[in-house]
């Protein structure tokens, strides 16, 4: 399956309710952990969430996660759970990031 085409699944998961044990908060997700449920629901081949989340891990590097990313380059105070807002603009973040990935894959035919 195309990487854009991966993407984009996982980005209609991403305002999707998910077990609480992967929620950040209520109505949150990341984008790995729609790859492993589309993967768990074999939507997606291994080869494919493997392919993807490695992507979304060599571009976070050491931090994991984009919220940790956003920290350590300064965008992003350390103590923003406690504001709804500002997770509001992380899921926004997310899933514009998730929309760059789909743009930059599909126009290289992936």
């Amino acid at each position: 399956m195309k990487t854009s085409a991966v993407f984009k699944m996982a980005r209609k998961m991403l305002a999707k309710e998910v077990p609480e044990q992967y929620q950040v908060s209520k109505g949150q997700q990341f984008i790995c952990i729609a790859l492993a449920e589309l993967a768990w629901e074999e939507r997606i081949g291994d080869w494919d969430r493997t392919r993807c989340t490695r992507i979304i891990e060599k571009l976070l590097g050491d931090s994991g996660t984009l919220e940790s990313w956003l920290v350590a380059k300064g965008h992003l105070p350390e103590n923003f759970m406690h504001d709804q807002n500002t997770r509001t603009k992380i899921m926004t973040t997310r899933r514009a990031w998730v929309d760059h990935l789909i743009k930059h894959y599909a126009a290289q035919g992936d």
